[in-house]
């Protein structure tokens, strides 16, 4: 039978993730797609401690402050239409009061250096070999908060300058946790405004700077998301509404394909077992309150209890909370 279409070839992981390993994931909003299946599966997982970051310079800026605990202060904090924002941080972080926003970069950053001592990997998204450079200060920013364009200059970085400061950084983090297993992609996601043909130059800087990085670290291994979608998934049905970012179908593909690559042999029966508990948890019955339904959730706790006695690690607190809000139970979550 013939075969319309090639797969891209992903060898297994020699190092395995299991939901006894912390992984914290950095870089473009494809982090966020990958990161958001690791959390739903209950993996250990700590997402984008400086938020959203697409270029590799100020990603190394925010793992370089991570490892020094250089903890920000007010006057590196801008206002800008009545928010405070950091040039280092994503919008999430912005909000009308100063000590406030403050206090969650500095609590964020803390939380992530204590993560990355004791993190197995660290999954790392590389959006754009396009950044941007304040007049101003001549200072690189990871967002530029809506600040009028010409606030910036727009440069492209080149390969050997990409892996030259993410190898830097590399060694660094290498130093601070040897047991760290570090997982590099190029993001699927397509920077069009940027210009197709921009945007396939600036992924192809992407690209060999990755390769130059897996050669060169052996702690290092590259995870092909941006050619499974290029090659496997190039139909666009497989896009979102804007034919730029990959749809829920792709991101549940390219997810799988991550799983082959990297789970270790009993991680995939879990992730079953996992999500059977979740869509029962999700489930809303037609008679609320009713001895089948009371069944139903009992019976739903003690298959949570038996997970949670066989994988201590696994956090159902959410879930149990749920359900024991339901018509018919107690508000206890013991």
């Amino acid at each position: 039978m013939k075969v319309f279409r090639h797969i891209v070839p992903v060898p297994p992981s020699a190092h395995k993730i299991s939901h006894r390993d912390p992984v914290i994931l950095m870089g473009s909003c494809f982090t966020e797609h990958i990161g958001r299946k690791l959390a739903r599966y209950k993996f250990n997982v700590l997402q984008n401690p400086f938020g959203i970051v697409y270029h590799p310079y100020p990603l190394v800026q925010s793992l370089e402050r991570i490892l020094d605990t250089e903890y920000y202060t007010e006057d590196e904090l801008i206002s800008r239409s009545g928010l405070w924002v950091s040039f280092d941080h994503h919008s999430r972080f912005s909000g009308p009061d100063s000590e406030t926003v403050l206090h969650q970069i500095n609590e964020s950053m803390a939380e992530a250096h204590d993560f990355l001592r004791e993190a197995r990997f660290l999954f790392v998204s590389l959006g754009t070999a396009r950044y941007y450079v304040r007049k101003e200060d001549q200072r690189i920013v990871a967002n530029c908060h809506k600040f009028p364009a010409s606030d910036f200059v727009q440069r492209r970085a080149a390969p050997a300058q990409i892996a030259k400061r993410l190898g830097d950084i590399f060694e660094r983090l290498t130093f601070f946790n040897p047991e760290l297993q570090i997982v590099l992609t190029v993001s699927p996601v397509r920077h069009v405004r940027d210009g197709f043909v921009e945007n396939q130059r600036s992924k192809a800087a992407l690209l060999l700077a990755a390769a130059e990085l897996e050669a060169t670290f052996d702690n290092v291994e590259y995870f092909p998301s941006y050619e499974i979608m290029m090659d496997e998934l190039r139909d666009y049905r497989f896009y979102a509404d804007d034919y730029a970012h990959p749809n829920q179908t792709a991101v549940h593909y390219i997810f799988e394909r991550f799983g082959q690559a990297f789970f270790d042999e009993r991680t995939p029966a879990l992730i079953k077992q996992i999500e059977a508990v979740l869509k029962a948890v999700a489930h809303r019955p037609f008679h609320p309150g009713s001895d089948s339904d009371v069944l139903f959730v009992e019976r739903t706790l003690q298959q949570i209890a038996a997970l949670e006695q066989a994988h201590p690690e696994l956090d159902f607190r959410a879930e149990k909370e749920k359900l024991h809000r339901r018509p018919g139970r107690a508000t206890t979550t013991d």
